[in-house]
């Protein structure tokens, strides 16, 4: 989540699960890139994952970004900012 000051936030951890397969991890690497991009510039978001998480975790969270496994208010707002998606490597 991003707060009204553009601070990134990581919550709803009550649904958190220690044994979460791949596909839950990278639903929710896609969600967090797409918030973080969706308030800051998306390649320096994509640099910044890439480097910390591995090319092959962000390539497939970032093809999740038009899927309905993020949440629709995100999913609208990614439609309505298509450079998002192209500037990270979507």
């Amino acid at each position: 989540m991003v707060g009204g000051d553009g601070r990134a936030w990581l919550v709803d951890f009550d649904r958190a699960e220690a044994g979460a397969d791949r596909r839950r991890l990278d639903r929710d690497t896609a969600g967090l890139l797409a918030a973080l991009s969706l308030t800051a510039e998306p390649a320096l978001v994509a640099t910044a994952a890439r480097e910390a998480l591995g090319p092959e975790t962000v390539d497939r969270a970032v093809a999740l970004l038009g899927s309905r496994d993020l949440p629709a208010a995100t999913r609208r707002r990614l439609r309505a900012r298509p450079e998002v998606r192209e500037r990270l490597g979507a």
